[in-house]
């Protein structure tokens, strides 16, 4: 999620066949908000954390019948419920799995959302445009990522902090 900039939704829904080898590279496609699909370019280190988890998980799946290309990428261990286990994680237990983790790391209250304010903020640190974050995020609206910027409302960065005055009130240059 964090890598990718995903949004709840997007996670739960994703499926095996998600992950394909195109054009040289592996590929995430993915149904975002709205219903359209994109493809994202995939990271080589998150192919093989996914490679990884769905090698430790394929016994499971063998057993309960919820594997093949078609199954949900993200299943739910146990479904005492209905004993359907060829389902997506729900958005819930996506966010508890997310918090259960960052408390277990001692890094605190974490959410899903967290982590897609934290993209937008180290993209824009490390020099990108809004437009750019605005592509990664697939927010429709460029404003949507200002919005996300909470490391910029920090007063010591500030503009007017680089304003200097002369005697007679008159701006003399940006130090």
């Amino acid at each position: 999620m964090l890598r990718l900039s995903l949004r709840l939704a997007e996670v739960s829904q994703l499926r095996v066949l998600s992950v394909k080898w195109s054009h040289g590279r592996w590929t995430l496609r993915c149904k975002i908000k709205g219903g359209k699909e994109e493809v994202w370019p995939l990271p080589k280190d998150v192919k093989e954390a996914i490679d990884e988890y769905l090698k430790l998980d394929r016994e499971r799946r063998r057993t309960l019948h919820s594997g093949g290309d078609e199954a949900y990428l993200f299943q739910p261990i146990v479904n005492y419920r209905t004993l359907e286990f060829d389902r997506p994680l729900s958005t819930r237990m996506v966010q508890k799995i997310v918090g259960r983790w960052a408390e277990f790391t001692g890094i605190g209250h974490v959410t899903p959302h967290d982590l897609r304010r934290t993209v937008v903020t180290k993209l824009l640190n490390d020099g990108h445009s809004y437009r750019e974050v605005q592509m990664v995020t697939k927010h429709k609206d460029p404003k949507t990522v200002m919005r996300y910027d909470h490391a910029r409302e920090n007063l010591q960065s500030s503009p007017v902090n680089t304003l200097s005055w002369d005697a007679d009130g008159r701006v003399n240059n940006f130090v």
